[in-house]
């Protein structure tokens, strides 16, 4: 699944969760996945307007 790989001071988004996934603590990933999943229906429920 692409979600969105912005830009960064120190890379993208992509490569930072690639080399440290396995080191973040799980409810950081948890936040992640839910201020993600947020922000993807939110911009559902917007594109209906």
């Amino acid at each position: 699944y692409l979600l969105f790989f912005e830009y960064a001071n120190n890379g993208i988004l992509r490569d930072y969760l690639k080399d440290n996934f396995s080191k973040l603590d799980w409810n950081i990933k948890l936040r992640f996945t839910i201020h993600t999943s947020k922000n993807i229906i939110r911009r559902n429920l917007d594109a209906d307007r």
